[in-house]
C-alpha cells in the first residue's frame, strides 16, 4: 500500500458526524501512521536524500496527495463554495508541513503519530477555518472573513 491509498481510505472511512475537524484529523493521522509503518523506507528516503534524486516521482506523489486532500475536503458541505485553487494551495501547504514533521520525527521517537497530528492541526486548522469562512468556527473562536479571490 502507498500513502495515496492510505489517504483515500482515511477520507472514505471518516465518520462525517465528527465534522470537518475530525475528518481532517483522520486524514493527518493516517499519513503519520503510514509513515510509522514504513519508517525504515522513510528514514532511508530522508537520510539518503532520495527526495532530491527522484524529483519526478516525488512530485507525482505530492500532486496525487494534493488531489486526494482536495477531493476529501470537497466532500465537506462547508467547503463547497471554496474555489479549487484555494483548496489546492491549502493542500500543498498541509502536505509540506506533514513531510517536514515526518522527517523531523525521525530523531524524535517521543513524537507519536498522535502528537505529530496535533502539531499539524495546530499549524493548519485556523487556516482551513479561514478558507471556509465562519462555517467551521467552533465556540469561542474569532470569526474571520473567508479567503476568496481578490476583486
Amino acid at each position: 500500500m502507498d500513502p495515496r491509498d492510505t489517504l483515500r481510505q482515511a477520507w472514505r472511512t471518516a465518520d462525517p458526524a465528527q465534522g470537518v475537524r475530525g475528518v481532517y484529523r483522520d486524514g493527518l493521522i493516517a499519513f503519520f501512521r503510514f509513515m510509522d509503518a514504513h519508517a525504515t523506507a522513510w528514514r532511508a528516503t530522508v537520510e539518503d536524500h532520495a527526495l532530491a534524486t527522484t524529483p519526478g516521482a516525488m512530485n507525482s506523489l505530492r500532486a496525487a496527495q494534493t488531489q486526494i486532500v482536495v477531493d476529501g475536503l470537497r466532500t465537506q458541505p462547508q467547503l463547497a463554495s471554496v474555489p479549487d485553487f484555494v483548496l489546492e494551495g491549502f493542500a500543498e501547504g498541509v502536505i509540506g508541513a506533514c513531510e517536514r514533521i515526518a522527517a523531523w520525527r525521525i530523531t524524535r521517537p517521543e513524537c507519536t503519530a498522535e502528537v505529530a497530528t496535533e502539531l499539524v492541526m495546530a499549524l493548519t486548522w485556523t487556516g482551513l477555518e479561514r478558507v471556509a469562512g465562519s462555517t467551521l468556527h467552533t465556540a469561542g473562536s474569532e470569526a474571520k472573513p473567508p479567503l476568496r479571490t481578490a476583486g
